[in-house]
């Protein structure tokens, strides 16, 4: 799956459009760019294994509760994720958030 470009699938508009929920979607190996590109997204217990997540905020906001985001690579540094909220997600390096402070920052999110 590719989705690319700015605000591609996002709560931009709050109150107009739903917020995207994306529970348990099969998005391993896919692409994510742009700016906002799931921004304020649901993705509990997404498979993003092996994904590339790359621009700035490209999930910003999200809900990476239970999902797996090993083996992705991760661009843009933190602002590539800013504001996710992670528990029990497991991070890029294989590890797990909550092990890690409820982050993945420092675990294969820069």
């Amino acid at each position: 799956a590719l989705i690319s470009g700015d605000h591609a699938i996002s709560d931009r508009f709050p109150g107009v459009y739903p917020r995207p929920v994306l529970t348990g979607a099969n998005l391993s190996g896919a692409t994510i760019s742009g700016n906002t590109a799931l921004l304020n997204a649901v993705l509990t217990g997404a498979d993003l294994q092996n994904s590339v997540i790359s621009g700035s905020g490209a999930l910003q906001l999200v809900d990476l509760t239970r999902a797996n985001l090993r083996g992705a690579v991760v661009t843009g540094g933190t602002f590539a994720l800013f504001g996710a909220t992670y528990s029990n997600t497991t991070c890029p390096d294989g590890s797990n958030s909550d092990n890690n402070g409820g982050t993945c920052v420092g675990y294969g999110v820069s």
